[in-house]
């Protein structure tokens, strides 16, 4: 007598039976594939969404940065500006004052 199993009977460890007429890549495997490959793109999709809306946000957060320190530097140039103006002004006004009147 055949002391070993028939293989029909006893499967091996690690074998996986299945069902008659399904293989390893049936239906089910395949709407799984489908459904992982699904919601792999929405996830990828939802991503480059949200790393857009974030580049946005950082540009526009940088761009009004940026304006508000140069209408900071133009408001203290034009300050400037005027306190020299307003010197040479008056040390135009003291030399016409000293041409006229005499030294």
């Amino acid at each position: 007598m055949n002391s070993r199993p028939d293989d029909r009977e006893y499967p091996r460890p690690g074998r996986v039976q299945y069902p008659a007429g399904m293989t390893r890549g049936g239906p089910t495997a395949r709407i799984s594939r489908h459904l992982f490959r699904q919601i792999l793109a929405f996830a990828a999709l939802l991503l480059c969404a949200v790393l857009a809306l974030a580049w946005w946000g950082l540009i526009r957060a940088l761009d009004t940065q940026a304006w508000a320190r140069a209408d900071g530097s133009a408001r203290r140039l034009a300050a400037e500006l005027d306190r020299e103006t307003y010197g040479v002004d008056r040390l135009g006004h003291v030399l016409r004052d000293w041409w006229t009147l005499g030294a």
